[in-house]
């Protein structure tokens, strides 16, 4: 027996049978499946509308904790597997096949998470390797004798039970997320009994898992910070103290772990908020047609991180793409990508002799056969959904050029280049709360993975500046975005992070990355063809934007850290017609913009 399918609800099962009908229809033998079926006892279950659809439908039940009725549920597995499925899923029909392809490729995987559709959990994995931090609950599948070895769910938590058994999971190996295997279900609602129950057992888990004393007081004390400032539900801080109360009596037993030093030893914990960093929530659309998308890829000299990097491209849910690879120079990679990702459409193309990074972007562009063009570094990597997401957009925006998107940005250094390793020091994600055209004639707030084009907007002179080695995708972007083709012209279309950004760990190569950068800037943004036509309303709208913005950074505290980082390279008002179409130029936005700053901060001198 393969898999033995756990299927729960936290409240009813009502809606059960379409869950065990998707599982009846899978393109995987049936035979290979024992399926549990865990209800709350004491509930009618019609048991002939289950059986006509899956004639082996077991039966547990339990009574009060769903946690320790999963439990029972493992206790009669006879699978190697064990999938634990919320009975509000669906699986789509080729799910387990996906989900035995992509565990076959992991030695050390004792977990695997499936995707959720059309909102996936919000948390950070690794786009290359696919490791992940935790399991969500709902449609994870977990190796039966790795479960049974940790000694299975604690039942003293219920929302937060997952990542409590995957932090003891990962001593015995791997968890990986299975972007191909999908699952259609809803991501929960929050309410009163979520809020206050996750953060109990949020200091559940630092009461199991802390080794240090003056840590598990911190997050007391945030407890004690959340009681008095809580969410306004009904009744919330009544609840909270309610539980507060339960946790020292629960404490001393939840305290007694004996994999607590193993845990902390390996640093699994990771106590942020979502248990991870947080990429941002994104809803998919089921794509009507699939167009062919380009991805350009410009190397020099780096077959080793180019390698790493097309592997992020390997595990793209959206399967109709090519890659564009232009290297710089000799060629040095093509025997490489022929290798290894012959299964892959890539077309390579060397110019032989330098010819600068501009020029190669534009190579790419021509060579490119895609409705939609793209670009990735060969040092950055896509998350598996990137091309859904921002085809997802453009499907609901059909008359939108250009689609912007979030990042999550790392601080890394390579530890090894062949084979190519990266350390991570610090990941952060920028999800922008605005991207308007003043913002973007500021500072170029989108990397080169950070978008999707039609390839109309492409003509010759109109993509990358071929005089410059710096600026060059920034000035494609304003010259892209003079055309007027985006969906929202102040907000980023997709707030979650999509790509993976990477930036040099060591602060002195960061202020050289920075510096060379920034020697293009006066160029490229004092160009006169850099022209908008740009109604008034909208120019008073950016105003009020930076006002939000600065009062933010005022009420936070951050506002003399944020001056500090200004270099403008002028400051210039700007006079415009309110109530008609203005025609201004990159530099005059990008001058106006230190005079609000100017105005709006009296204290600071520019």
């Amino acid at each position: 027996m393969k898999y033995t399918v756990i299927v729960f609800s936290t409240s009813n099962l009502d809606g059960v049978l379409p869950c065990v009908q998707s599982i009846a229809k899978q393109e995987y033998p049936l035979h290979h499946l024992q399926i549990i079926l865990l209800h709350p006892s004491g509930q009618n279950i019609s048991f002939s509308a289950l059986q006509s659809s899956f004639a082996s439908v077991e039966y547990c039940s339990y009574s009060g904790n769903l946690v320790k009725g999963l439990n029972k549920a493992a206790s009669k597995a006879k699978g190697e597997w064990l999938f634990f499925l919320d009975s509000s899923a669906t699986l789509s029909p080729d799910c387990l096949q996906q989900l035995e392809s992509y565990s076959s490729r992991f030695d050390t995987g004792v977990g695997f998470e499936l995707c959720k559709f059309p909102t996936e959990e919000s948390k950070h994995f690794d786009p290359v390797t696919l490791q992940i931090n935790y399991l969500s609950f709902g449609c994870f599948v977990i190796k039966t004798s790795a479960f049974q070895q940790v000694g299975g769910f604690d039942p003293h938590f219920q929302l937060l039970a997952s990542v409590d058994l995957c932090w003891r999971l990962r001593l015995l190996g791997s968890l990986h997320y299975c972007p191909k295997a999908v699952v259609h279900m809803p991501l929960p609602t929050e309410d009163c009994f979520r809020y206050t129950h996750t953060k109990y057992e949020r200091l559940l888990l630092a009461a199991k898992y802390c080794t240090n004393k003056k840590e598990l007081a911190q997050h007391q004390k945030q407890y004690q910070a959340t009681l008095q400032q809580p969410k306004h539900y009904p009744n919330v801080r009544k609840e909270l103290l309610k539980l507060y109360i339960q946790y020292h009596m629960v404490r001393p037993f939840v305290s007694y772990c004996p994999l607590k030093k193993s845990v902390a030893q390996q640093n699994i914990p990771d106590f942020r908020e979502g248990f991870a960093p947080q990429r941002g929530l994104f809803s998919l659309v089921a794509l009507e047609q699939k167009p062919l998308v380009s991805i350009i890829i410009r190397t020099h000299n780096r077959k080793e991180s180019l390698c790493y990097t097309l592997q992020s491209l390997c595990n793209q849910t959206y399967p109709n793409f090519e890659v564009v690879i232009v290297e710089d120079g000799e060629n040095t990679a093509q025997q490489m990508v022929e290798e290894k990702f012959s299964f892959l459409p890539i077309r390579y193309f060397s110019t032989g002799e330098h010819v600068g990074r501009g020029k190669a972007g534009n190579i790419g562009i021509a060579q490119a056969k895609g409705e939609y063009i793209c670009f990735l570094d060969d040092d950055d990597f896509y998350y598996p959904d990137y091309l859904a997401a921002h085809l997802s957009v453009f499907q609901q925006n059909p008359a939108a050029k250009l689609v912007f998107s979030s990042m999550m940005a790392a601080k890394a250094s390579v530890v090894c280049s062949s084979p190519y390793q990266l350390h991570i020091k610090e990941l952060s994600p920028v999800i922008f709360d605005h991207i308007n055209l003043m913002d973007m004639c500021v500072k170029c707030r989108i990397p080169i993975s950070g978008a999707m084009f039609h390839r109309s907007l492409y003509t010759v002179g109109s993509g990358m500046r071929e005089d410059l080695e710096g600026d060059e995708d920034w000035a494609m972007w304003l010259r892209f975005m003079a055309k007027g083709s985006r969906c929202n012209a102040f907000m980023v279309d997709i707030p979650r992070a999509v790509s993976l950004c990477i930036f040099p760990a060591e602060e002195h190569l960061e202020q050289e990355r920075n510096q060379r950068y920034a020697a293009f800037d006066k160029a490229m943004l004092y160009d006169p063809a850099l022209q908008f036509t740009v109604d008034g309303a909208e120019i008073q709208q950016w105003e009020q934007q930076l006002q939000r913005d600065i009062a933010h950074l005022k009420n936070t505290g951050r506002l003399q850290d944020f001056l500090q980082t200004l270099n403008p390279l002028g400051i210039e008002k700007l006079t415009y017609s309110l109530n008609k179409s203005n025609c201004v130029t990159a530099r005059q936005i990008n001058n106006y913009y230190y005079y609000l700053v100017k105005k709006y901060t009296k204290d600071f001198s520019l």
